[in-house]
């Protein structure tokens, strides 16, 4: 990280997120974070219809990411690119996330508790 730079890194994070963003729209999924880059931070919301259920079946289709459940604040799937990520792994996330949504895959997770 000292290596990088924290300027390179956030540089790095705002295009990555913003890519997230334009996959998002193009794939039809809800974005729940600010699009406004100044009001972003390293992560990405997404809505989906059961976000523990979701974010299980990312997790055996070999994706990482965080979900927070509806609540006080605004729930979904948190998805957090490191600087060290590529675009064609966003471009593999999203697909996956779109197909699990599509097709309902995810629920044979419903009720279950998350799996971290």
């Amino acid at each position: 990280i000292e290596e990088v730079g924290v300027e390179r890194i956030r540089e790095r994070s705002l295009a990555l997120t913003s890519l997230l963003i334009e996959l998002l729209d193009e794939a039809g999924l809800e974005v729940a974070s600010p699009r406004a880059p100044e009001r972003r931070g390293g992560t990405v919301l997404v809505g989906t219809p059961d976000h523990a259920a979701v974010h299980r079946e990312l997790g055996e289709r070999g994706i990482i990411c965080d979900f927070r459940p509806d609540g006080e604040s605004r729930g979904g799937i948190r998805l957090g690119p490191h600087f060290y990520n590529s675009e064609d792994e966003l471009r593999r996330t999203i697909g996956e996330l779109a197909d699990i949504v599509a097709t309902g895959a995810y629920e044979r997770h419903a009720g279950a508790a998350a799996h971290f």
